[in-house]
């Protein structure tokens, strides 16, 4: 991405291109409060030919990272780990932003505390890396059916590890992972 401009003080990452080849989809410090030193990434979406932090479509949650690795979906929604703060604990959630600033059909549990989406390429399955009930000492890697925006019950493709980053093989058959 060629930009003429160079924004200081901003961060942009987890960058995915839209099926139209034109849009990315990613996450951005805007809007930010430089007053309270929070630096929480909300998703944006925007063009290659136009102006690419166009659309705000989602407000993450204060002090927490906010909302990163968005995943365009079919239909124009996009998926993302959401991060939250109850109780003094921080978790992550995986949502679906149906439209622009809309309330996120939320697809985890706060208690299974996953993150890292992966959506199969024909859309029907989603790897996910799950915190919840490891004592934060091991991940597990989750795989479960999604049907209609309703996540399937998850099941475990790897225990007890310190995996990350899901990725679908091109036909969906497999998975790699870090």
């Amino acid at each position: 991405v060629h930009l003429d401009t160079v924004y200081l003080n901003h961060w942009m990452f987890y960058p995915h291109m839209g099926a139209d080849g034109n849009t990315i989809y990613f996450s951005y410090d805007q809007p930010k409060n430089s007053t309270q030193l929070a630096v929480d990434f909300s998703v944006w979406s925007g063009t290659l030919t136009g102006k690419l932090a166009a659309t705000l479509l989602s407000n993450s949650n204060p002090f927490t990272g906010g909302d990163v690795e968005p995943t365009p979906l079919a239909g124009g929604g996009v998926m993302y780990s959401k991060y939250a703060i109850s109780g003094g604990n921080a978790y992550s959630e995986i949502v679906i932003q149906p439209k622009p600033l809309a309330r996120p059909i939320v697809l985890t549990t706060a208690a299974q505390d996953c993150g890292q989406p992966a959506l199969s390429p024909d859309g029907t399955k989603l790897a996910m890396i799950c915190i919840g009930g490891t004592g934060l000492q091991s991940t597990r890697l989750e795989v479960a059916t999604l049907t209609g925006g309703k996540l399937g019950t998850p099941q475990t493709v790897v225990n007890n590890c310190l995996c990350a980053s899901p990725v679908w093989a091109p036909d969906g058959s497999d998975l790699v992972y870090y």
